[in-house]
């Protein structure tokens, strides 16, 4: 299997969601691992989809924060009822820890400061969506696939 930095998969995370991909903070940060993790399964980054715009645009927790969780989960998940998910759990506390301590908040609503009234209005979405994503969301993908690397022990 190819070796990855840590560099170069906080780079893809980025391009998926910066460089006219068209894909959700979430999905970026699945994309971004999901060559790390081996899936060739087109699986990602349909299982994140729906947790965009902070789980289906309702603001509610960051979807790139879903997304590093949902890796965590990949490497440190259970196939069985018998494994202890101590560590898992502990990756994912510290994880939030440093999102909430950075943010403020967990919440994407919160972060881009969006009424869930606003999620749900496609023009007036639009007005403010380019602006967000340019000065607040790319920096947050890549935080946040640096805070997964640290976790994963990339």
């Amino acid at each position: 299997m190819k070796e990855y930095t840590k560099e170069d998969i906080i780079n893809k995370c980025a391009q998926c969601f910066d460089n006219g991909y068209g894909f959700a903070c979430i999905e970026s940060v699945v994309l971004g691992y999901k060559e790390y993790f081996g899936i060739e399964d087109d699986i990602i980054p349909k299982i994140a989809t729906p947790f965009g715009g902070g789980i289906a645009g309702n603001g509610l927790t960051c979807g790139a924060l879903i997304g590093a969780i949902m890796c965590l989960g990949m490497k440190y998940g259970r196939t069985d009822k018998e494994t202890d998910r101590k560590i898992l759990y502990q990756k994912v506390d510290n994880l939030l820890k440093k999102f909430q301590d950075y943010y403020g908040t967990l919440n994407c609503g919160e972060i881009r400061m969006i009424s869930p009234i606003v999620y749900k209005d496609p023009v007036k979405l639009k007005k403010i969506k380019d602006c967000y994503h340019e000065n607040v969301c790319n920096e947050l993908v890549e935080n946040v696939a640096e805070w997964l690397a640290e976790e994963l022990e990339i």
